[in-house]
C-alpha cells in the first residue's frame, strides 16, 4: 500500500510538472510575436524622435542596431542602439549621428534600465543628454561631458554607449 501512494504521488507530481510545460510553452508561444512588435514600435518611435524628417521607410539597417538614415534621397545620418553596463543593470542608448559623425542627440533608458532614482535615473534628464549634442564621439567624461553627481558608473556607460555607437556605423 505504502508504494502504491509513493508511486501515485510521483505521477501526480509530474502530471502536474507536465501541464505547467504546456501552459508555458502556449503562453510563450501566444506572447512572442506582440512583445517583438512592441519593441520593434519603440525602436521606431525612438529613431523618429532623433530625425523625424527621415520618416518611417527613411531607416536603412546597416546591421544589427545601426541604421542609415535617409531624407530625400539623401544620407542625413546614422542611428546606432547600444546597450552598456550601468550601476544597476544594463543601460540601453540611442544615439543619432549627423552625416559628419556629430551627435544629434541621445535617448536612454530600455525595458531593463533599473538605475537608482534621483541618481543614475537621471540620465535620462535632458541635464544629462543635451550636454552630446553637436559634439564628435569619441567623447570622454569628465572633459566632454559632466558627470552625474553621484553617478559616475552610469554617467561612464552612457559615454561608452555613445563612443561604442559612432564606432558601430564608422564615425
Amino acid at each position: 500500500m505504502d508504494r502504491q501512494r509513493k508511486w501515485a504521488g510521483w505521477l501526480v507530481l509530474a502530471l502536474i510538472l507536465v501541464i505547467t510545460a504546456v501552459a508555458l510553452g502556449v503562453t510563450y508561444a501566444a506572447t512572442r510575436d506582440p512583445i517583438a512588435q512592441q519593441s520593434e514600435l519603440r525602436n521606431q518611435e525612438a529613431l523618429l524622435a532623433l530625425f523625424p524628417e527621415a520618416g518611417a521607410n527613411g531607416f536603412a539597417s546597416l546591421g544589427g542596431t545601426a541604421y542609415e538614415v535617409t531624407a530625400n534621397g539623401q544620407t542625413v545620418g546614422y542611428v546606432s542602439i547600444q546597450t552598456q553596463q550601468g550601476y544597476a543593470g544594463p543601460v540601453e542608448v540611442t544615439v543619432g549621428l549627423e552625416a559628419g559623425g556629430a551627435v544629434r542627440g541621445i535617448a536612454v533608458g530600455g525595458s531593463d534600465f533599473q538605475e537608482t532614482e534621483g541618481l543614475g535615473a537621471k540620465a535620462k534628464d535632458p541635464a544629462f543628454t543635451d550636454q552630446f549634442a553637436g559634439k564628435t564621439p569619441p567623447l570622454a567624461l569628465g572633459t566632454d561631458i559632466q558627470a552625474i553627481s553621484g553617478a559616475t558608473v552610469t554617467s561612464q556607460a552612457v559615454v561608452d554607449a555613445v563612443n561604442a555607437a559612432a564606432v558601430s556605423v564608422g564615425k
